[in-house]
């Protein structure tokens, strides 16, 4: 491979295997500082630059369900990688470090003497210097007793050569040649041909597969260029922005205007009354909740991450300029006031309970195991965990039926209407 070669090669293991990997969200080890992770990402696409676009998308995809760290969301050793990829494509024997060495060795030297030299180099390509499996079963010279850089004495050469011979011919003394294509499939009967196919055509599914996700997660058209591709965004809805404007003409003196850049429309991410409205749509009815009561169930759900998000006040450059930080006692303030505003909320949620135990037989609640929904847990497993009724029956024990869901959505309708009271009232 000359240097045009491994230039390319480099490159092609950078876009089929580390960019898929961190798009997939797997970062750098902990133990590891950013240069030494970009010298090993480097190495890897040096050492992997001979593998072929089929084997690199397999070798991503073998990745990809094996991520190392406690959460598994962080990078794989480079040296199983390395090692996969020898299971997936063994590399070149030619100016290879460990044939080389194999052969300045005088058990290398007595292989080539004795005639068995090429499956001595197959055997080290293949599986190393610590894993080597000995010579073919058809060579007519038997190894040394033992060998520093085999490390195997001649009885387990004898028997693993056995194996390996019965595993190539089916046990029948055929000549079918079975190849271990990866650590999935050790000792499958398929050619180096039908598993390129079959990883050409996994890598395509999942290809595919993403291809999917991505398309998900394009706003369509119409809506504003600078809003990003955002997979983890999840489901999102097409919302034009408005505001309402002073309007002499209207007798209520005001009048909704349009308010996207340039007349694009804006992305929201949907929640679970996007998802209700949308189901109701299908069948041709109403929605279950009015607008006023989801626009009460959004400004919590708001409220709420905002000011859990909110402990903490960063400080940027340009409220520097004067020489001290400005803007202080309005970020506490508004701080105070949110506090302020969701204690409302939940007070006029109250602790009343949204799905009683008693009301309904055991055989119909699903169980011995059923409990207790409160009000206050119905509204913020629908508001801010984003669940479904489904899900909020389940984790309380109770059997989903459609009344069961019916009773939730008349309670948190009514909790709505409540908090809704309070917003107005407030204003």
């Amino acid at each position: 491979m000359n240097s045009e070669e491994q230039a390319q090669g480099e490159k092609r293991v950078m876009q089929l295997l580390v960019d898929p990997l961190r798009r997939r969200g797997l970062a750098k080890r902990a133990v590891l500082t950013v240069a030494a992770f970009e010298a090993e990402v480097d190495n890897l696409c040096q050492r992997l630059a001979y593998m072929s676009d089929a084997s690199l998308m397999a070798l991503e995809e073998h990745a990809a369900a094996r991520p190392s760290g406690k959460e598994r969301d962080r990078f794989p050793v480079g040296n199983e990688i390395l090692n996969w990829a020898a299971d997936i494509q063994p590399p070149s024997d030619s100016a290879s470090p460990l044939i080389c060495a194999v052969f300045a060795h005088a058990c290398g030297q007595s292989a080539i003497s004795e005639g068995w030299a090429l499956s001595c180099c197959s055997t080290f390509a293949k599986t190393g210097a610590g894993r080597a499996t000995g010579r073919s079963a058809q060579s007519a010279t038997e190894p040394p007793e033992t060998c520093d850089v085999f490390r195997i004495s001649k009885a387990d050469w004898r028997e693993r050569a056995s194996l390996r011979h019965r595993s190539a011919t089916g046990g029948n003394g055929g000549s079918r040649r079975s190849i271990g294509v990866g650590p999935w499939e050790r000792g499958s009967s398929m050619d180096n041909a039908a598993y390129q196919k079959m990883a050409a055509a996994r890598a395509l599914d999942e290809r595919t597969r993403l291809d999917a996700v991505l398309a998900r997660a394009t706003p369509i058209e119409g809506c504003g260029p600078l809003i990003p591709i955002a997979p983890a965004r999840g489901p999102q809805v097409v919302v034009t922005p408005r505001r309402m404007v002073p309007d002499e003409n209207d007798k209520t003196g005001w009048r909704s205007e349009e308010t996207g850049w340039r007349g694009f429309k804006a992305v929201r991410v949907a929640d679970v009354f996007d998802d209700l409205a949308r189901r109701a749509a299908a069948r041709g009815e109403a929605g279950p909740f009015t607008g006023r009561q989801v626009d009460v169930a959004r400004l919590y759900r708001t409220l709420v991450e905002r000011h859990d998000a909110g402990g903490v006040r960063c400080i940027g450059l340009e409220t520097r300029v004067g020489g001290g930080a400005s803007g202080g006692g309005e970020f506490i303030d508004a701080f105070i006031d949110a506090g302020r505003q969701i204690e409302r909320f939940r007070q006029r949620i109250g602790s009343g309970i949204a799905m009683s135990v008693r009301r309904v037989r055991p055989s119909a609640r699903g169980g011995a195991t059923a409990g207790l929904i409160l009000d206050r847990v119905l509204v913020d497993a629908i508001c801010l965990q984003d669940k479904s009724f489904r899900r909020v029956l389940e984790d309380h024990g109770w059997a989903y039926k459609g009344a069961h869901a019916q009773v939730l959505i008349n309670a948190l309708g009514l909790s709505l209407n409540r908090m809704a009271g309070a917003v107005f009232k407030s204003s």
